[in-house]
């Protein structure tokens, strides 16, 4: 785990509403995993306490980045950065997910969910489908570079602007019932995790759900994130899926 000031690389929007903020922090890069978690700080204004708790969105060498919704004070001052600015940064924090090595994968994102399984697809060395799932098509990111990974890419929106009109739950149990071989690895709101096990568990498809939640420290000592006698941030965030309470 490292801490310290760094400098941004690149600020830029990914989506109508999803910005990915690029910094180059060669400590953290090396040591990162996909499905781990930065403490960001924030500053002017927006000053904060407490840490964001963000998923990594991307490793590319000495650099690693976050890619988050911009919603409030905080967000909107980490969106503001300018290549040079530093920002302070803690992680890489929590367990992520496992080398899966050669088995398929399918990825399950929803939403901004789906920054934190861009590094998987990166790094999967075995078959990966991806099944992504928006609300709208201006809110689409990172598929093209699951595709430049090599992967393949279902997208549903919920008004049916880009891709199959639907959720993305719906393209997960159709990928099931055609014999799509794979563990599911899913990002996303509780509402889509507690979704995906359920297909999972009751199909006996063994999945890893990459959990969020609100946490004051990171590292397990404040309890705030704790779910079903489980702490997000140091039993997690990547849960199997039977063995977290949604």
């Amino acid at each position: 785990m490292h801490q310290g000031w760094f400098p941004v690389e690149r600020c830029h929007r990914v989506a109508a509403d999803v910005v990915e903020l690029s910094v180059h922090a060669p400590a953290l890069a090396r040591s990162a995993q996909p499905g781990q978690f930065i403490g960001l700080g924030v500053g002017g204004e927006a000053f904060a306490l407490l840490r964001r708790p963000m998923g990594v969105s991307a490793i590319r060498g000495e650099r690693l980045a976050v890619s988050f919704r911009v919603a409030g004070a905080g967000t909107r001052w980490l969106a503001a950065r300018r290549p040079g600015d530093p920002v302070d940064l803690l992680g890489p924090l929590g367990r992520g997910f496992p080398d899966l090595g050669e088995d398929p994968v399918i990825l399950v994102g929803g939403g901004v969910g789906v920054a934190r399984l861009l590094p998987v697809a990166e790094r999967a060395r075995g078959e990966v489908m991806a099944l992504v799932g928006f609300r709208r098509g201006g809110q689409v990111f990172g598929i093209e570079r699951i595709r430049r990974a090599g992967g393949v890419v279902r997208v549903a929106t919920e008004d049916g602007s880009e891709g199959r009109r639907g959720v993305v739950t719906e393209l997960l149990e159709e990928a099931i019932a055609e014999g799509r071989p794979g563990r599911v690895l899913a990002s996303g709101p509780r509402a889509l995790l507690r979704a995906v096990k359920g297909i999972c568990v009751g199909r006996r498809r063994p999945a890893l759900l990459a959990l969020e939640g609100q946490m004051a420290c990171g590292w397990g000592v404040c309890l705030g994130c704790s779910t079903g006698g489980l702490l997000v941030c140091r039993d997690g965030p990547v849960f199997e899926a039977e063995a977290v309470e949604l």
